[in-house]
């Protein structure tokens, strides 16, 4: 009777310190959620915040010029008059400019909303919206029956919608390639363009390369890697690898 009573006490409390431990793995377990959705707002905080900075220097540059080259044009009107349309050529370019990129920056604004289609539909959208507005000529080979998770697939997205703004608003292209598909155990995602490319190290100086940083952040989330290959005068190729799962 008394070993009896000694294994139930020795049972007893080895269901207790079980339980301790089962509600701390709990509480680790929240916590770790909790971080996570901290750090994911943070970072979707971060994003927003940088591209409201890249619209807001963008709109306040191209204002500023306009404003200039319009008070230009109104003193040629009476002062020189034959230099009158070389200004509201200027003008005109100058405000051509300015929608582009605003399209641009309107076009990475958008939601990525991917629960009721696959990532090959979501980017042949964007591409669609993007002849449809003459701002370039695309050519697009996806793969429509890629099995992705839901956060893998956002990336990608968001990758491609980054790839196209930097495109549309520093590269002059007139054409894009896209190519979404699966080799071996990869999903890959290459993105050309035939623009005047930039130097790789000059723009990681500069502020395009938080867009540049952003991507990459994106790929090594999924546990992949992004590849950039650009040459003044050359165009630029984005290359990006994630694992399927």
């Amino acid at each position: 009777m008394r070993i009896t009573d000694q294994l139930r006490h020795q049972l007893n409390r080895m269901a207790a310190q079980w339980q301790d431990q089962t509600r701390h793995l709990q509480r680790l377990a929240d916590e770790k959620e909790e971080l996570v959705t901290q750090a994911r707002e943070a970072g979707m905080l971060a994003e927003r915040q940088r591209l409201a900075r890249e619209l807001h220097d963008a709109v306040s540059q191209q204002l500023f010029a306009l404003t200039m080259t319009a008070a230009a044009a109104r003193r040629q009107l009476h002062s020189n008059p034959a230099q009158l349309e070389v200004s509201l050529q200027r003008l005109e370019d100058t405000a051509k400019q300015a929608q582009k990129e605003m399209r641009a920056l309107l076009l990475q604004l958008r939601p990525v909303e991917l629960q009721e289609e696959p990532l090959a539909s979501a980017i042949e959208s964007l591409v669609s919206e993007i002849e449809a507005r003459g701002l370039l000529t695309c050519r697009a080979e996806l793969d429509q029956d890629l099995e992705l998770s839901l956060s893998t697939a956002a990336n990608l997205l968001r990758i491609f919608q980054e790839a196209v703004t930097n495109t549309l608003r520093h590269a002059q292209a007139k054409n894009l390639e896209v190519r979404l598909y699966q080799e071996a155990d990869m999903i890959r995602l290459v993105i050309v363009d035939d623009g005047i490319g930039f130097d790789l190290k000059e723009a990681l100086n500069r502020r395009v390369s938080l867009g540049l940083t952003a991507m990459e952040e994106r790929a090594q989330e999924c546990g992949g890697q992004i590849k950039i290959v650009s040459v003044p005068g050359w165009g630029t190729r984005i290359s990006v690898q994630v694992p399927r799962f």
